[in-house]
């Protein structure tokens, strides 16, 4: 009858290529994991900017609701009026982008 091949016992040098190429893997992983991590931090200065663009222009609008405001009420118009409706959600996107600037 004959013998079922039997497996050789590795040699040294397939173990230390097995080692070497697991450490290579962790390394990579590593350095790809950082590479994200400064991503989503570029991401988020972007993201802040735009945060802090957006914040001057919402009170810019509140300004000009505020000098809508100075109008006796006899003189505003329709569209001072409508201007004026969107004044307390303005305010809370303002108090929402102070928090999110802030940070």
């Amino acid at each position: 009858g004959s013998q079922a091949p039997t497996l050789a016992p590795m040699e040294e040098w397939e173990i230390r290529k097995i080692q070497q190429d697991a450490q290579k893997a962790e390394k990579k992983a590593e350095k790809e994991k950082k590479e994200s991590e400064i991503q989503a931090r570029k991401d988020l200065e972007k993201t802040g900017l735009k945060d802090h663009k957006k914040l001057a222009e919402c009170k810019e609008k509140l300004k000009e609701m505020d000098a809508i405001k100075e109008k006796d009420w006899d003189e505003l118009t329709e569209d001072d009026e409508a201007a004026l409706e969107g004044e307390v959600e303005l305010r809370a996107v303002i108090a929402e982008l102070e928090k999110k600037c802030k940070d």
